[in-house]
């Protein structure tokens, strides 16, 4: 774990074809992010072949990228956590079905993405071809979902998409409204380039974690951590990356003690929200 280099988008594989898809998501991600990829593999016996066959596959896409490969004696629910305490990004598949019995599984996905210490995205399979409608975030009006809107507005910078932001809690005239359209101006100002809507009367819940989930590129949804004012509002992470038939990004609220911020994921170019 200690070869891996600080900030890197790290991606778990385990050699099957969802794991693939993970890494050819991650290493488009580092191209984009101009980052470094770490291709984790987990293993019970350090067995490297799946992390070699990985790593190659990474390299063909994007030749341009820096990627390295590392195959780590133990079990993903439990490593991974570990790892992502310095990574910029963490990219799961939403199931293993390779010969690796460490594979990340459904639910096994699901328990990282809440204990991560970075943002995660997991993989969901998807129909093929439909026309999607960009980045879809769930917010609850308070500080602790900067870190989600953040992501999201990331991402829809980096892919040219649109964002659609959706308040989890309060009306137009609640406290919580206020903060969200301030956070919102904050955030519009640094991604000029990004189409904003918003959408106040979409059940989240039923949005994200059923098949119509599969209209939208991605589903970004934030959670809790230690030191959090409150929980975020929304539906569990578990039910997204369970049921979400697109990406699903799971990201972390700041601790009440740490400033907000907004601008980038990368601490040295962010700037304090205003």
């Amino acid at each position: 774990m200690n070869t891996i280099q600080p900030g890197s988008v790290v991606v778990a594989a385990d050699g099957s074809p969802e794991s693939d898809r993970a890494v050819l998501w991650a290493v488009e991600e580092a191209h984009l992010e101009r980052r470094p990829l770490a291709v984790v593999t987990v293993v019970p016996d350090a067995d490297g072949a799946a992390n070699h066959a990985a790593v190659e596959l990474a390299r063909r896409w994007r030749p341009g990228v820096e990627v390295q490969g590392a195959a780590i004696e133990g079990t993903p629910r439990r490593l991974l956590p570990e790892i992502s305490a310095g990574a910029h990004l963490l990219v799961l598949g939403s199931r293993g079905r390779g010969r690796i019995s460490s594979a990340v599984l459904g639910s096994v996905s699901a328990k990282i993405s809440s204990r991560a210490s970075c943002p995660v995205v997991v993989c969901r399979p998807g129909p093929v071809g439909r026309v999607r409608h960009g980045i879809l975030v769930c917010v609850d009006g308070t500080r602790d979902s900067a870190p989600a809107i953040e992501f999201a507005f990331r991402q829809a910078s980096l892919r040219d998409l649109p964002l659609t932001v959706v308040n989890a809690a309060g009306g137009d005239d609640s406290p919580a409204e206020l903060v969200l359209a301030e956070s919102l101006a904050g955030f519009r100002e640094l991604f000029p380039e990004v189409f904003v809507s918003r959408q106040t009367e979409t059940d989240f819940t039923a949005e994200s974690s059923s098949r119509s989930s599969a209209r939208w590129h991605m589903v970004v949804v934030g959670r809790a951590t230690e030191g959090a004012a409150r929980p975020t509002a929304g539906p569990s992470v578990t039910e997204v990356v369970e049921h979400a038939h697109t990406y699903v990004a799971v990201v972390p609220a700041r601790s009440s003690e740490r400033p907000v911020v907004v601008g980038t994921n990368d601490p040295s170019l962010s700037v304090p929200r205003p």
